[in-house]
């Protein structure tokens, strides 16, 4: 939630659309545009995954406990 002009996501800023694919869905929702929340959803969706891949810890398996 940005409160004020100077709030800044807590993400790398090279993935700063995701905040505008997200508004895209909102748009295309709210005025029942279709091709304006499809092309959010697509195109928010595959910054989500790089972000995922770039940000998020590597899951490890942990020893077996028997």
């Amino acid at each position: 939630n940005f409160a004020a002009n100077a709030d800044t996501p807590e993400f790398p800023e090279h993935f700063d659309d995701i905040i505008l694919y997200h508004a895209m869905m909102k748009y295309g929702r709210w005025h029942a545009a279709s091709e304006v929340f499809e092309g959010g959803k697509m195109e928010g969706g595959r910054l989500m995954r790089q972000l995922e891949i770039e940000q998020l810890p590597e899951i490890a398996l942990a020893e077996p406990l028997a």
